[in-house]
């Protein structure tokens, strides 16, 4: 009878070697470092942005158009690409093509305006943005310490 209940030898679990553990976390971390592309708004206009003392941080949506309008041409920079400020309305409508019309009003606008630039020019980009619907305007500023 002592047989049938007799206690069961437990086996030695081998221990997990965790001596390559470092090595590959430090593959994955220069893997991720290598493939990751950090983008940064390239400074292809000069550009001295205004400052303000009231500012408020908005969140990133997927779908966004940046414009930049510099004092010194006479061209705006829409999404990277230069276009005339005659033909600011109908970028602006390609910028947007892909969102229906009603749903335009929350695509963000970004204006980056040198504090210099012509308020005419402005202007003309204000009305060029509510002819394409595009509404959620957002000045980008810079803090004033």
């Amino acid at each position: 009878m002592k047989q049938l209940f007799a206690k069961k030898k437990k086996k030695n679990m081998p221990e997990i070697s965790t001596a390559s553990l470092p090595d590959i976390i430090f593959m994955l971390l220069f893997f991720f470092m290598v493939v990751t592309v950090m983008r940064t708004q390239d400074q292809q206009m000069p550009i001295e942005l205004p400052a303000t003392v009231d500012n408020e941080k908005v969140k990133k949506i997927d779908k966004e158009i940046n414009i930049q309008l510099s004092n010194e041409r006479e061209k705006v920079l829409i999404n990277d690409q230069y276009v005339s400020v005659e033909n600011l309305s109908g970028h602006l409508e390609l910028a947007a093509a892909d969102v229906h019309r009603a749903d335009r009003l929350g695509i963000p606008v970004y204006l980056r305006v040198d504090k210099k630039s012509p308020m005419g020019t402005v202007y003309e980009v204000k009305l060029a943005l509510r002819k394409a619907g595009l509404r959620k305007v957002n000045y980008i500023v810079k803090n004033r310490v």
